[in-house]
């Protein structure tokens, strides 16, 4: 909120977000006629898939199972005292959510059925985010932040959580997501930032560890697209970090800002270039491929800004409403770099 010289009139500045999700074919490529927002999706925030196909979508209050084309749609999860900041399904068995304030003033990790019943507390730390379970079912990976994150696990069961060995990487400051585990359970890939000692800027990379006993091989890191920017600058609360798994796993797809626009940006990880494989003029906040690769769930966002102003004189309120998009930066600086007054996270 601004106040005028005179004291006799203040200004401040109202930005109401539209959230959205629709169903793409195949890679999600660019489709001669857009496909309509699925109805019975109101205010999605979260989006995954079961492993039978069907959509399960979050407004941050509960978790919602309906079929793709929007019907049957059965409530699972719902916490109107609590927020679900990301969740993802663990075979056919379970869910598995990072809650807050479920049960105290606390981010954990939690465990449900698949239908939603019978939650148990995984973890007992202050702010533990982004669950994604082994192949097998049988742990819980997960990010503990108390301060530059560390990379973590759980049995699928409770008890003590340890720490992934060799999991730590040069120069890292933060941990934005874990992005997926290789379907025989041998690596794990997640979102890393770190700082390039030269030129003391921020760098997101992609790093994935061994998952093998008895394996002290360092992280392989790969570099993702510098339009990628950072989750935490749009405000989405991406599991992952941004950065999908492609179906078959043999590359990643993130979102990137292009001249303005938004694309998915697909990057094989055997090191050969990558190409977009959509475009739109909303913010893409979240996206999930179903199981069999053919359907792509793409989550968007756009907002409008309205300015307000009150003057004294006359009581009168004016308001304006004017369209924007809530984009977010392309580079960003490391904490280490104190000229913009940051600190680390």
């Amino acid at each position: 909120m601004s106040l005028s010289a005179d004291s006799r009139s203040a200004a401040t500045v109202q930005v109401r977000t539209t959230r959205s999700l629709n169903l793409l074919t195949g890679e999600g490529s660019s489709q001669a006629v857009e496909p309509a927002p699925l109805a019975q999706a109101a205010d999605p925030r979260l989006v995954d898939w079961t492993v039978d196909g069907k959509l399960l979508i979050s407004d941050g209050e509960k978790i919602t199972r309906m079929d793709a084309d929007g019907q049957n749609a059965t409530v699972l999860v719902d916490d109107p005292n609590a927020s679900v900041l990301s969740f993802s399904v663990c075979g056919d068995h379970y869910l598995l959510l990072s809650w807050a304030y479920h049960a105290g003033n606390r981010l954990n990790i939690w465990r449900t059925n698949a239908d939603g019943s019978a939650p148990k507390q995984l973890t007992s730390g202050d702010f533990e985010r982004s669950p994604i379970c082994s192949p097998d079912g049988k742990w819980v990976y997960f990010i503990d932040r108390p301060g530059t994150s560390r990379l973590m696990r759980v049995s699928v069961d409770g008890g003590a959580s340890e720490p992934l060995p060799a999991s730590n990487v040069p120069n890292q400051f933060g941990i934005e997501g874990i992005s997926f585990i290789a379907r025989d359970g041998k690596s794990v890939g997640f979102v890393v930032d770190v700082v390039d000692t030269h030129t003391n800027d921020a760098q997101t990379k992609l790093a994935i560890v061994k998952l093998e006993a008895g394996s002290n091989a360092p992280p392989r890191l790969l570099d993702l697209d510098a339009r990628l920017g950072s989750p935490k600058n749009f405000g989405v609360a991406f599991g992952n970090g941004g950065v999908q798994p492609l179906p078959n796993l043999t590359g990643v797809a993130y979102p990137i800002t292009e001249n303005g626009v938004n694309n998915v940006w697909l990057q094989p990880l055997d090191g050969s270039p990558g190409h977009t494989n959509s475009l739109t003029s909303q913010v893409i906040s979240d996206f999930h491929w179903a199981p069999n690769g053919k359907t792509l769930a793409r989550r968007r966002q756009s907002g409008s800004v309205r300015t307000v102003t009150w003057a004294a004189s006359t009581s009168r309120k004016r308001s304006r409403e004017l369209p924007c998009l809530l984009m977010w930066p392309s580079r960003r600086r490391s904490p280490l770099d104190s000229s913009d007054g940051t600190s680390p996270t």
